[in-house]
């Protein structure tokens, strides 16, 4: 509602600003099932704003950590990349798969020696972009 940090609100504002979020967008949009936390650094969640934000009827919330989706993930602690809308199909491709580019770029590098060329097409994500299935 307010967009404040939510593990600085009080026990009532939270419920407040979670649950009546919640009716808004499901009055606008239909069922939602997914939270994003405000400011997103998964340091503010708390176990009290997991339990508000279960109770209200999420499934799923995101922090703007990075990571990938891996069996085990908290549900309401999910991590999320920043993909601009510039971004090539190859290198969506390779953060759908879990690969970040700037990892790809040293493991091309140093473990296998590939030749890197940031002004390619390619950009980050070097040779690996015709062989994938």
């Amino acid at each position: 509602m307010s967009h404040r940090k939510i593990n600085q609100l009080s026990e009532a504002d939270l419920i407040y600003e979670i649950q009546e979020s919640k009716k808004i967008v499901d009055k606008l949009q239909g069922h939602c099932e997914t939270f994003a936390y405000p400011y997103g650094d998964s340091s503010f969640v708390t176990a009290q704003s997991e339990s508000v934000i279960s109770e209200s009827g999420y499934k799923y919330a995101f922090t703007t950590t990075g990571g990938v989706l891996r069996k085990g993930t908290d549900r309401f602690r999910i991590g999320r990349s920043n993909i601009q809308g510039c971004v090539s199909l190859e290198k969506l491709y390779f953060f759908c798969r879990g690969i970040h580019p700037k990892l790809r770029f040293f493991r091309d590098r140093i473990v296998k020696n590939r030749f890197y060329n940031a002004k390619s097409p390619a950009g980050l994500i070097g040779d690996q972009i015709s062989r994938r299935p």
